[in-house]
């Protein structure tokens, strides 16, 4: 039988060298050996292929303030806002300069000759004067010899300024509408200003009437109570309750408001009115009949309406117009063709008590008592003329 495999020998001695080396059987495998030792570190690997993309991390803490960006390009232009409140009234300004120094004036008219002066002091003695005046003429001598030519004179002083003479729109005329509307100048007419009609004040139960042909009769501003009531012991009062105002209205009898208004609702019920300036004299003419009148040979029409009188209120005050003056010609007629104005309040009415004078149609058959459409019929017609000047 074979036995059991004997014991491994030990390891023989180096034999000697072969002649002729010849290979050898190859041996069977061996024994697995047991687990070496940790190598060294390797060589780097070629890198490898890039990974996918992971999954958002975490948000970090909040990094620190950055500096400040460049400034960003204007935006398009906003809607307009709301128009605000008003404000409140600035502080009163600084005095301006001193203005320019205006143009000359025209030279006045010579003066009157003075009274006769005292007699001065006794003053030094002067220095030679030049040759005096041609003394009076003396008696008449002999006839002499004819005499040569004599040479021609110096050219004599000049002589003094003449008295101004009336130029170009040198006169003015006053339009009243009657309406919200400023009126307009005639033609060939220059407007100074526009305001509003005044007729006529009352203060302390006393009346001050504006000629409605007048520029006064056309303030630029309107107030309830334009005049203030001063006192010799220095000081003056504003707004009295017992003065008034009157001034030409814009409403007729049928759309004139009941009662008093306020003071907000007043101005869109006050005539309008235009200063203007005038190459000629201008002259009212009136019918007394219910027709207009034609303006003399000379003088042309401006406007045409009704021959207004004089106006009355409260205590029997009012104002009165001249027949002569455009005032006296309103383009519109009503029975009641201004309104009172209040101090103490700023409002006004159309009061009861407030009475219209006009110049009667006497061509008209006249009933004691006229109203209705029939009262412009019964009121005497007018014209306003104007002298032409020539061209």
């Amino acid at each position: 039988d074979e036995g059991l495999q004997g014991a491994e020998g030990q390891k023989g001695d180096v034999g000697l060298p072969a002649d002729i080396p010849l290979d050898g059987i190859k041996g069977e495998i061996g024994v697995v050996g047991n687990k070496g030792e940790k190598g060294s570190k390797g060589f780097g690997g070629d890198q490898g292929d890039e990974g996918e993309i992971g999954e958002p991390g975490n948000m970090g803490l909040q990094g620190d303030t950055g500096p400040q960006g460049f400034s960003g390009e204007y935006g398009e232009l906003g809607l307009s806002g709301d128009t605000g409140e008003k404000g409140f009234q600035g502080d009163r300004g600084n005095k301006g300069p001193v203005g320019d120094i205006g143009l000359q004036g025209r030279t006045g008219p010579i003066g009157g000759r003075g009274e006769k002066g005292n007699i001065g002091e006794v003053g030094l003695n002067g220095d030679i004067g030049d040759v005096g005046p041609i003394g009076e003429l003396g008696p008449k001598g002999l006839t002499g010899f004819l005499g040569r030519d004599g040479d021609r004179g110096d050219v004599g002083v000049p002589g003094e300024v003449g008295y101004a003479g009336a130029g170009v729109d040198d006169f003015y005329i006053v339009r009243h509408s009657q309406t919200q509307l400023v009126p307009d100048c005639p033609p060939g007419h220059t407007k100074l200003w526009d305001g509003w009609s005044l007729m006529y004040v009352r203060g302390n139960g006393h009346g001050a009437g504006q000629d409605l042909g007048d520029p006064g009769s056309c303030p630029r501003r309107f107030s309830a109570m334009p005049f203030m009531r001063c006192h010799p012991g220095g000081f003056c009062q504003t707004s009295v309750h017992h003065d008034r105002s009157y001034w030409l209205a814009t409403v007729t009898e049928i759309t004139r408001p009941m009662g008093a208004m306020q003071p907000e609702t007043v101005p869109p019920h006050v005539s309008r009115c235009s200063v203007c300036t005038a190459p000629a004299e201008t002259v009212a003419v009136h019918s007394q009949e219910n027709s207009t009148p034609d303006c003399y040979p000379g003088w042309k029409s401006l406007w045409e309406g009704y021959s207004f009188m004089q106006g009355t209120s409260a205590a029997a005050e009012g104002t009165a117009e001249g027949l002569d003056s455009p005032g006296s010609c309103l383009e519109r007629f009503h029975a009641a063709p201004y309104l009172e104005c209040f101090g103490g309040s700023g409002r006004c009415t159309f009061n009861a008590v407030s009475l219209s004078y006009w110049l009667t149609a006497l061509d008209a058959n006249l009933p004691n008592v006229v109203s209705g459409g029939a009262l412009s019929s019964t009121v005497a017609q007018c014209r306003v003329c104007e002298k032409q000047t020539p061209t």
